[in-house]
């Protein structure tokens, strides 16, 4: 079970990663538009830290994006599935 969660902790960080590329933010950019701590920030960019819905709900706004894209990936819905399963 916690492969599985690294695994979507994992896909969560990339697809973040990615659209703040996309967008042309800095991580601190991020974190200040998303009312949350650089170091919150970095955990969640690392996978040392599992984002809660109201962080999820704030990064999407700071990235003015659907919260599907970050947690949406064919591999990231099979963790949680398998999450699911186990409990």
């Amino acid at each position: 079970m916690k492969a599985l969660q690294l695994d979507a902790k994992e896909a969560i960080s990339k697809n973040i990663k990615k659209i703040i590329a996309e967008k042309g933010m800095t991580q601190s950019q991020l974190a200040t538009k998303a009312g949350i701590s650089q170091s919150a920030l970095s955990q969640v960019l690392t996978g040392s830290r599992w984002p809660d819905y109201s962080t999820i709900v704030s990064i999407c706004d700071a990235l003015k994006c659907e919260h599907t894209e970050i947690t949406s990936n064919p591999d990231l819905l099979d963790a949680f599935k398998k999450l699911k399963s186990l409990k």
